[in-house]
């Protein structure tokens, strides 16, 4: 995931990426929805320790509504602490022995970004278990992505020749994985 960088590896954390069903668009504003989840994943990373894992997928609900969630292995956070973190400045934790660099402003800009999008910010959590934090889009700003179309010879019940297929990107394809 070359939004992070290099630091899930400087970190010795591991990175899963799901994709999974329809693929879909959001109809917005595609820097702040970068903003969204280069923060969402930046707190994930942040907070699991060596070892760790971060799962990132994207899912479409059956009412429409869309987004993506990044789930971590890190430390977790109490129902206070959560609260805490939903605050600008809020950091989480004991002042005196964290080791985390930030200012408290990753998850509080998250959520006002998702309110501008009309979407909203989801956060379940467990002290020393992890944190799982959802970015969830309305379903009017939701486009579902029709499957490409099949192989003329597929379409005919015939094997495709690979050959004379023209593959698409990774980047371009919708896989059911």
């Amino acid at each position: 995931m070359t939004l992070l960088g290099p630091a899930p590896v400087t970190a010795g954390v591991e990175l899963d990426l799901r994709l999974s069903g329809p693929a879909f668009r959001v109809r917005g504003d595609e820097r702040r929805i970068r903003q969204v989840l280069l923060n969402m994943l930046t707190n994930a990373v942040k907070y699991t320790p060596e070892g760790g894992t971060v799962t990132v997928w994207t899912f479409l609900l059956e009412d429409g509504r869309a987004g993506f969630t990044v789930r971590d292995t890190g430390i977790g956070m109490t129902a206070s602490e959560v609260a805490v973190a939903r605050e600008r400045f809020g950091r989480a934790g004991d002042v005196l022995t964290r080791q985390e660099d930030g200012v408290g402003l990753g998850l509080p800009v998250a959520i006002e970004l998702m309110a501008c999008h009309d979407g909203a910010v989801h956060i379940d959590s467990r002290k020393g278990i992890g944190t799982t934090v959802s970015a969830v889009f309305p379903a009017t700003r939701i486009s579902i992505e029709a499957p490409p179309e099949p192989a003329p010879e597929a379409a005919a019940g015939r094997q495709p020749n690979i050959e004379t297929q023209t593959l698409l990107p990774h980047s371009a394809m919708s896989c059911g994985d």
